[in-house]
């Protein structure tokens, strides 16, 4: 019996099992489990549920697919898996990422990750897995060192190297290793405490990306000094001593005048270990000023037994912080050093949005003295080719970007098409057919001319998903 696709699910599972990847994200195990069968995309897709797939091809690198309950069934039983133990898989098809309604079966793949980051697998860690493809995994950060393999991966799409190898920089492997134990001993303590030794840290790179030793780090792996995706790795080392450091004030408790002159003295004394001089404490005392009252002592460790003396750690760690903060510092967030022209226009698209309540910017117009059409046709373009970021793409989907017009038309009448189906159970509509204020019947005619949905799969998979006789061998009139 062939497992046939739609609402209604397969018949059977795939032939070929797929392993998924610990921690990765359903877009890059729908696309595997695609491949590993010589299937389209859309088409897996469209045996697991309807939805609107983006029009970029580098889908699993640059957004994250989400199913409802009906859907999670579909894709469990295509892969073989118990709907449960797929769960436990892949992050984000557990039950408070699961879509909304239970039927008809539906997926979305919104450009926006609900958590987290999207960011490449280590290649060896992949390849161990059975994966001979990219994969990705739905992270905390906006990048990840494996210290077995001593690969460093980002969300950085379309730029080379994809993979940076650690073999020349055995002190950021050190300096991950302590990291993780710094978060092991301390646990959610530790964690904000590497958050801000990186945030300062990072304010100091922002400043001075062309520091001897941050160049040198850059280089040695292939990476160009200045680029924001380079700015994680080479200041890591810096950012875990003093990390080390806060970590020290923070148990020694004592914040008179004083004593913080101390502690900032000798950090200085690191900096300049460091080539760090000049003006560039003055983010020790912003910090220092956050600290200015210590919190109640919390311990850190196992608590004793009865009759046991307490050996536990007393980490005074003076000011809660918000989660989302704490993320945002250590995913270089707060301190985004976009270019300046980029920024620029960002902020015109904004201007122009809030003003005419859409991102469909004519080539030509111009708001002010920006040329606003051709800035918003070269995102379009670097967006197509892989080449955009994914936080510069988030941001213009947030401002409503669309990134293909011919996409945008399809879905308008594809609408139309539902609406009519609704009303006549049928899509063999005459040339002279409307819906929805759309000349649907001549549309029709049109995406049925051979040749007219070469190159966008999704769309067939879409109208078979209304009407599978949306194309029939006789005439519709």
């Amino acid at each position: 019996m062939p497992d046939t696709a739609g609402v209604w699910g397969p018949r059977r599972k795939l032939r070929m099992p797929v392993r998924h990847l610990a921690g990765e994200s359903t877009g890059s195990f729908v696309n595997r489990l695609a491949h590993a069968h010589e299937l389209e995309l859309g088409e897996l897709l469209g045996r697991v549920g309807v939805g609107r797939q983006p029009v970029n091809p580098r889908l699993p690198a640059l957004a994250e697919v989400y199913v409802n309950r009906a859907a999670l069934e579909h894709l469990a039983a295509l892969s073989g898996r118990p709907p449960h133990r797929l769960q436990l898989a892949l992050t984000n098809l557990q039950r408070r990422f699961l879509l909304p309604g239970d039927e008809p079966a539906c997926w979305q793949w919104p450009f926006e990750v609900r958590e987290g980051h999207l960011v490449r697998c280590c290649d060896l860690c992949a390849l161990a897995r059975g994966a001979r493809e990219a994969a990705w995994l739905v992270c905390p950060d906006p990048w990840r060192v494996c210290l077995r393999h001593r690969r460093f991966t980002d969300d950085h799409r379309g730029e080379e190297p994809q993979v940076v190898r650690l073999d020349e920089l055995p002190e950021v492997m050190r300096a991950h290793a302590e990291r993780l134990q710094l978060q092991r001993r301390f646990g959610a303590a530790g964690t904000e405490l590497f958050a801000d030794g990186f945030q300062v840290v990072a304010r100091w790179w922002a400043r001075m990306p062309d520091l001897w030793s941050w160049t040198q780090r850059a280089w040695r792996v292939g990476l160009e000094a200045q680029e924001l995706r380079t700015a994680p790795l080479v200041i890591y080392p810096e950012a875990v001593q003093l990390a080390r450091e806060m970590l020290r004030y923070e148990q020694e408790g004592a914040r008179s005048r004083a004593a913080r002159a101390v502690w900032v003295e000798q950090v200085q004394q690191l900096m300049s270990g460091w080539g760090l001089e000049g003006d560039e404490g003055c983010e020790l005392t912003q910090w220092l000023d956050h600290h200015s009252r210590p919190a109640a002592s919390v311990n850190i460790g196992v608590a004793p037994e009865d009759g046991e003396e307490e050996s536990r750690l007393l980490l005074r760690f003076a000011a809660p912080r918000d989660p989302v903060m704490v993320a945002d510092w250590v995913s270089f967030n707060v301190i985004d050093t976009e270019r300046q022209d980029w920024a620029r226009g960002w902020a015109k698209l904004k201007t122009y949005v809030e003003r005419e309540r859409h991102a469909r910017v004519p080539y030509g117009h111009r708001e002010g003295a920006t040329p606003l059409g051709q800035w918003v046709a070269e995102q379009r373009r670097a967006y197509a080719a892989g080449e955009m970021s994914g936080q510069r793409a988030r941001r213009l989907e947030q401002l409503g970007m669309v990134w293909s017009l011919a996409d945008e038309r399809f879905q308008e009448n594809l609408e139309a098409a539902k609406a009519y189906y609704g009303q006549h159970w049928t899509l063999c509509a005459p040339r002279t057919a409307t819906a929805l204020d759309k000349p649907l019947g001549m549309w029709l005619a049109n995406v049925r001319r051979p040749g007219a949905l070469e190159g966008h799969p999704e769309w067939k998979t879409a109208l078979e998903a209304v009407d599978e006789d949306w194309n029939p061998a006789w005439p519709p009139d």
